[in-house]
């Protein structure tokens, strides 16, 4: 056997032949066998690349992976045994809210405060919300009434208006420099990238369309005077359709709604239940870290983890779950400059007229006990945090629960993607089409074969691959979404969204329970990740100029 610094020549079957396999063929049974009785140093010694592709041609060892809809993926490496403190936000993470239900009564709640209280046509009381139309990921232009799919660069993708997609003539008639800039996004575009953006949005493009279809028509069909009055415009329509939203989340009309049916739009599964029990036994410290209100985290997750007790504390319920609880914690701000931090009187659910003093409180005694607001600089303090990349921080939210958190403080972040299933099947749909396009992709470079500056004359091919392309790749972005396209990519691009999270999220999933298939100290490594296009060189071989 070679000694440790240096690679066995007979790389695999060395290992075979040493563990008494009869044919030095049988390579997988030798791996499996050693792997088994814990000879992976020795493995990792000898084990050579050569000896994977040959396995993996024979179709004899496989890489272990979990099913996709239980999987974590890693667009970094994270280690587990590294992470002291796991935290969750709660709304679409740990309260993963049954859809299109829960859409559907956001959708309808909206309607009925524009009708009632905006004078809007109490037609649109009848409308539904559509599940197939809109993704996330979208910036929603309310000067024109559109909806914009960029790609990683801000490259504009397709454009819908209101329910009608525009021509290739129309998106660059209105986006002529064929981009839209980082610095326009929060500005001039309205970032659509979470799932409670969704109902929102989808009420603003059906309002797009109703208004375009009817376009003389007044919101009361009243007789108006011309001169003194004038059509909402599509900017007139987001402010009613975003100050609707805002007053059925901020009134508590949406969160009263769900809690008088939690059946129908929240589920209640032990996954959350053991996910929570198996990383506390793995010596995690578990934190929750919400904006939303005590009353309504206390109902919600009462629902959840009603079977958490304390002796002690018999009412306790959900909050032993947790090492620290705090609720109505208004991130982004909490990861700025906070506010104050108050106890809340759990028996009476009201926050107590008192910031607390963080140094008189011992990390020990905070478990069962929930506060409100606060900063992460009170959090660290509280909890004894000193490194950011100790702490994992769950949420469905881009920007409030993962971006701020990873790249001002260094927390590591698990982005929750509920569509990845859908996506992952649309992918394995679109495969056929996905190989014609790296075929066609093929040719385009043949075309240009023997080609240099001095070329003059354009091949006669070329505008003939162009259109087959183009119409392939809408082929394989109709196979995720008619309208859209896919969440993550656009065809061979990747979209804003994936962008994003593949940026500031370093672990991402379809649900949080998912963690509880993994140990404590599990490595999540992110080794496969694509190349750059440098990298792209078959065989490395040494390539010669033509």
């Amino acid at each position: 056997m070679a000694s440790p610094s240096q690679p066995s020549e007979a790389g695999l079957s060395a290992v075979a032949v040493d563990s008494g396999a009869a044919e030095p063929t049988h390579l997988s049974s030798a791996v499996g066998r050693r792997l088994h009785a814990g000879h992976v140093p020795e493995l990792a010694r000898v084990l050579t690349a050569e000896d994977v592709r040959s396995l993996k041609a024979n179709g004899s060892v496989h890489k272990f992976r979990r099913a996709a809809a239980q999987r974590v993926y890693s667009n970094r490496d994270v280690n587990l045994d590294h992470i002291t403190h796991i935290g969750f936000d709660m709304d679409y993470t740990l309260a993963a809210y049954v859809r299109p239900a829960f859409d559907q009564l956001q959708y309808t709640l909206i309607c009925n405060v524009l009708v009632q209280g905006f004078g809007y046509p109490e037609c649109i009381q009848e409308w539904r919300f559509d599940e197939g139309f809109l993704i996330r990921g979208l910036l929603l232009d309310a000067l024109r009434g559109n909806f914009v799919k960029c790609d990683a660069y801000g490259v504009v993708l397709r454009v819908v208006h209101g329910r009608q997609r525009l021509s290739e003539e129309e998106v660059e008639a209105a986006y002529p420099a064929g981009n839209i800039a980082s610095a326009q996004i929060g500005e001039e575009f309205q970032s659509m990238d979470t799932l409670y953006h969704l109902p929102i949005a989808n009420v603003y493009a059906d309002l797009v369309e109703y208004f375009d279809q009817n376009a003389n028509l007044t919101a009361g069909k009243a007789r108006l005077d011309q001169r003194e009055h004038s059509q909402l415009s599509y900017f007139n329509l987001w402010q009613d359709v975003r100050a609707a939203a805002d007053q059925i989340h901020d009134r508590g009309i949406l969160k009263n709604e769900t809690l008088s049916d939690l059946e129908k739009y929240l589920p209640n599964d032990d996954s959350v239940y053991r996910m929570l029990s198996l990383l506390r036994a793995a010596g995690k410290q578990l934190f929750l870290l919400t904006n939303s209100e005590y009353w309504y985290t206390d109902a919600v997750l009462g629902h959840i983890l009603g079977r958490y007790a304390n002796e002690a504390d018999p009412n306790a319920g959900w909050r032993e779950a947790f090492d620290f609880c705090i609720v109505s914690a208004r991130k982004p701000l909490f990861f700025r400059s906070g506010t104050a931090l108050r106890e809340i009187e759990t028996h009476t659910g009201r926050p107590m007229l008192y910031e607390v003093r963080v140094k008189h409180l011992s990390a020990t005694s905070l478990r069962g006990r929930v506060f409100q607001g606060g900063s992460i600089g009170a959090f660290h303090e509280l909890t004894g945090i000193v490194r950011g990349s100790t702490v994992l921080y769950v949420g469905d939210h881009i920007y409030a629960d993962v971006l701020v958190a990873r790249k001002a403080h260094h927390w590591r972040t698990l982005l929750v993607v509920p569509e990845l299933s859908a996506e992952i099947k649309a992918l394995g749909r679109a495969r056929e089409l996905l190989d014609r396009l790296s075929a066609l992709e093929f040719l385009r470079a043949e075309m240009f074969r023997g080609l240099d500056a001095s070329a003059r004359q354009r091949p006669d091919e070329e505008g003939i691959l162009h259109h087959e392309l183009q119409k392939v790749r809408e082929s394989v972005e109709d196979t995720f979404n008619t309208h859209f396209g896919g969440l993550f990519r656009s065809a061979q691009r990747t979209t804003l969204f994936a962008h994003q999270m593949s940026f500031f999220a370093d672990l991402y999933t379809e649900r949080c329970s998912n963690l509880a298939d993994y140990p404590g100290f599990y490595y999540f490594s992110s080794a496969a990740s694509p190349r750059m296009p440098h990298e792209d060189q078959p065989g490395f071989e040494n390539q010669t100029h033509r």
